[in-house]
């Protein structure tokens, strides 16, 4: 399970605002939604050392199926089916974080979810700050340096993908070691067009020992796609993409994992990933 990761714009910094939030959520009603289907948050929530982690329950347009005895297709009536997404709050980096996940159902959809639970949370922020609960996506300034600093510097990098702009010419390298002049002259003399290159090594490599990564990554206009470095503490390789910036993953959480188990895998992951929830942000609130 992956959560998306958004900044709140105005968020509490007193503990006891968060506690006034948290005891709002806990006893919400069932709210009305479309096609006279109803939502909800779950009672179970986690809440401890300023992570808040809940779950929202969505009722949906049954569409399953069922054979008769002659074979024939028909609707399976008198059902009420429900669909869950988890989100969670870091009230101390101001985060909000929401499931992606995909929904069968016609009804329900991630923008569907999101605005739900946007809506409660404005209710929540209004009645204990007066104020509207805004909120942006992360990843828009994070660029190389992002990177560099995290996945590249002080770890053994096992690959990377790079993505090269017009400008192609080096006269520094990024770790601020001496380049030779022969392979600087050789990569500003490329001429090709090269717009894409992926770097790769056998598992006990690291590509702070190749000149070609070292000259690519200090490349201006560079964007670095992904990077994959080695983790000793995972004790197994670790790819971080672009792509992927702004999401915050929980291993091994399904929608059919126990809300109560979901909840804990979750805080735990959020746990894991404070100095990556810090580091994510779209503007500077401080």
């Amino acid at each position: 399970m992956n959560l998306k990761v958004y900044q709140i714009i105005q968020s509490p910094t007193q503990e006891e605002r968060w506690s006034q939030i948290v005891r709002f959520l806990s006893k919400t009603d069932f709210y009305p939604g479309e096609h006279s289907m109803r939502y909800c948050l779950n009672k179970v929530f986690y809440f401890e050392q300023g992570l808040f982690v809940g779950a929202m329950h969505e009722e949906y347009i049954p569409d399953q199926t069922e054979m008769t005895e002659d074979k024939e297709e028909r609707t399976i009536d008198n059902i009420d089916p429900w669909e869950r997404t988890i989100f969670a709050i870091d009230f101390p980096n101001k985060k909000l974080l929401i499931q992606q996940r995909d929904y069968s159902p016609r009804n329900l959809s991630r923008t569907t979810a999101r605005s739900r639970i946007v809506n409660i949370l404005d209710e929540a922020w209004y009645d204990a700050m007066g104020v509207e609960f805004n909120y942006i996506p992360t990843n828009l300034n994070l660029g190389n340096e992002y990177f560099i600093q995290n996945f590249i510097n002080g770890r053994r990098v096992l690959g990377a993908k790079l993505n090269f702009g017009k400008t192609f010419l080096v006269d520094k390298l990024f770790d601020g070691s001496e380049p030779e002049e022969a392979w600087i002259s050789t990569w500003n003399d490329d001429a090709s067009g090269l717009s894409e290159l992926t770097f790769s090594t056998v598992s006990s490599g690291d590509l702070h020992n190749s000149p070609f990564f070292k000259l690519a990554i200090s490349t201006p206009n560079v964007e670095i796609e992904s990077i994959t470095y080695f983790d000793s503490v995972e004790d197994k390789p670790i790819t971080e993409s672009r792509r992927k910036f702004d999401l915050i993953e929980v291993p091994d959480v399904t929608k059919r994992t126990e809300v109560n188990i979901a909840l804990m895998e979750t805080f735990k992951a959020m746990q894991a990933n404070q100095e990556k929830l810090q580091s994510l942000r779209a503007i500077q609130l401080d």
